[in-house]
């Protein structure tokens, strides 16, 4: 019998996901649904909000692999877009054609967000601040 500490093994690294390994893995989800696979990378920057480093960085996990912000909405959002209907596409393709990109918010909020963007763009930023002040003041915040 030995009392020598037995070898641990090296715990196996994860290589960094790419972009590249982002868009083939997209391009699967909308090819198994039965979108043409070209769409994918159309809905990614076309549809969606682009990837922002300074809130969906890649970070690594302590148990070896990696959690990934990006890919997740990205991925979520393709799904949601998958189970919509007609009429949901259609505002979605409507509201990225403005240059309002969608965040995976549900169709109700994306309309408000789209709506609240056209007001803005019409007035100037001050004038929008002050309305933004007078509709937070009428809030009941107590509760």
């Amino acid at each position: 019998m030995s009392y020598e500490k037995p070898e641990i093994a090296a715990k196996a690294t994860i290589a960094k996901p790419t972009m590249a390994d982002l868009k083939t893995e997209l391009r699967f989800v909308f090819s198994k649904a039965r979108f043409d696979p070209g769409f994918a990378e159309y809905f990614r920057s076309e549809i969606c909000r682009p990837y922002r480093p300074d809130f969906e960085a890649p970070r690594q996990l302590k148990e070896g692999g990696w959690s990934l912000p990006y890919r997740d909405r990205l991925f979520q959002c393709a799904n949601a877009y998958i189970r919509m209907d007609d009429a949901n596409r259609k505002m979605l393709h409507a509201g990225a054609e403005d240059g309002v990109k969608w965040g995976g918010e549900p169709i109700p909020q994306y309309l408000d967000i789209c709506n609240e963007t056209g007001i803005y763009r019409e007035i100037d930023t001050m004038a929008y601040i002050k309305r933004c002040k007078a509709a937070v003041g009428k809030l009941d915040l107590k509760a």
